[in-house]
């Protein structure tokens, strides 16, 4: 028999052919469980790249217009600015489902949703908007998705909500813009 995973006559330690020694009990499984893991790592890179990548200090190359309107959102949600918001918008009907909207969820144009949150902002006091670099991902499509956590207060109640707010985004006119915006309550 050639090389295999019973007994050979060189191993000393082993007696019977139908017996697998020590070396075959744990060579065994690393082989099976190293070409699994071997299969997993031969395959393509994923969908997605890391913003970290993206940022200073890395080696790969930055994306600055990215940053600048992620930025951009921050900004509008603590400092309450529908007006800087708006301009972070796409220019066709973009997706937006809050919870703290009266408004359903559905597509809306920038004056809408200009409108939807002047009213957002006249309501609601944010207390704090942060993501973190590691919730950023750009897709191979050309599409960006980041990730937050926006904490406010109900204006008239003690109420305060923290809702996590996912965007997408698309690149538009060199610059990227929202094209879609969901919340999940915390």
């Amino acid at each position: 028999m050639g090389i295999g995973f019973w007994h050979m006559r060189h191993h000393s330690r082993c007696f019977h052919r139908t017996v697998p020694c020590a070396v075959t009990r744990w060579l065994f499984p690393v082989l099976v469980f190293g070409s699994m893991a071997g299969l997993s790592f031969g395959q393509q890179d994923p969908d997605y790249l890391s913003i970290r990548r993206l940022v200073p200090g890395t080696s790969e190359r930055r994306d600055d217009a990215l940053q600048e309107t992620i930025h951009r959102v921050r900004q509008s949600f603590q400092e309450q600015q529908a007006d800087q918001l708006e301009a972070c918008f796409a220019s066709k009907k973009v997706f937006i489902s809050l919870r703290s909207k009266e408004a359903e969820a559905g597509y809306y144009t920038r004056s809408q949703l200009h409108f939807i949150f002047d009213k957002v902002f006249r309501d609601l006091q944010t207390r704090s908007f942060s993501y973190s670099p590691s919730d950023v991902t750009v897709s191979r499509d050309g599409r960006a998705y980041f990730r937050s956590q926006w904490t406010y207060k109900v204006m008239g109640s003690d109420t305060t909500v923290t809702e996590l707010l996912h965007f997408s985004l698309e690149k538009e006119d060199d610059d990227w813009r929202i094209f879609e915006l969901k919340s999940v309550s915390k």
